[in-house]
């Protein structure tokens, strides 16, 4: 048997083949997140389709498919090769975010549910939207994403320092530089734990570095900006790896220019 995560067929119970899917189901074991013990499934709840009816010691009992992994059969592979394509306006949806190649309706839905949605998403449910976005072939898709999530943020509003460093993060690896310093300063304006200034200190440091690389005309103010977050990344020169990269880098580019 083969595993097939649990959103996988959650959205094929949610398509045209949901008879056929749930016919396929019965027989199959359902594995919970986090657990090694698998349970049979007997059916599914007639009142809530996605929700598997599993032989736990002899007791029937009603569990959500989402949150597990499923044991499939060959006649369950089958049914799912069928059922597993992205509607159109899910398609259509992420074409205009530039996302397409999205080969899986469950991928396709769970990406486009992020940009319908007007709330962020927690860290854990992130997590898996940003692993769909990764495997993508081009980035634009992830930058998108981000600014999206930023964008529901009011500026009121503490920014979540996680989603900011994920985002800023992003925006460098798009070549963005300056637009992820806006993000990283955004968030520096409230109060969060210190190990996560700092990290956000250390990528304002490597972005600030990487235009004043890029820039001709007057770097003062740059030079400034990165002799600040320098001064609040220093302390953790031997107990952080990605702080130690960046003041090394700093202390290069010092020499090379002959400040």
């Amino acid at each position: 048997m083969s595993e097939i995560s649990g959103i996988t067929i959650q959205a094929a119970l949610d398509s045209s083949h949901a008879p056929a899917v749930c016919q396929a189901l019965v027989g199959c074991e359902f594995v919970p997140d986090g657990s090694e013990k698998a349970f049979e499934i007997t059916g599914t709840d007639a009142n809530q389709r996605d929700n598997l009816l599993v032989d736990a010691n002899g007791i029937k009992r009603a569990v959500s498919v989402a949150r597990g992994s499923v044991d499939a059969s060959e006649d369950l592979l089958q049914v799912l090769a069928s059922a597993d394509r992205p509607v159109p306006g899910d398609a259509d949806l992420l074409a205009t975010r530039g996302i397409s190649g999205i080969g899986t309706r469950a991928g396709a839905a769970l990406l486009a549910n992020a940009f319908r949605s007007m709330r962020v998403p927690d860290a854990k449910d992130r997590k898996e939207i940003i692993r769909r976005v990764r495997d993508l072939p081009s980035d634009e898709g992830r930058r998108a994403l981000f600014v999206h999530w930023v964008g529901l943020m009011p500026d009121d509003v503490p920014l979540d320092p996680v989603l900011a460093i994920e985002c800023a993060k992003c925006l460098r690896d798009l070549d963005d530089p300056a637009v992820a310093v806006d993000v990283i300063d955004r968030a520096l304006r409230w109060n969060m734990d210190a190990i996560y200034r700092t990290i956000l200190h250390t990528q304002r440091a490597a972005c600030l570095m990487d235009m004043l690389y890029a820039q001709v005309d007057d770097n003062s103010n740059l030079e400034q900006e990165i002799q600040r977050s320098i001064e609040h990344i220093e302390p953790m020169r031997t107990s952080n790896d990605n702080a130690h990269n960046v003041l090394a880098r700093f202390e290069r580019m010092k020499r090379q220019t002959g400040d």
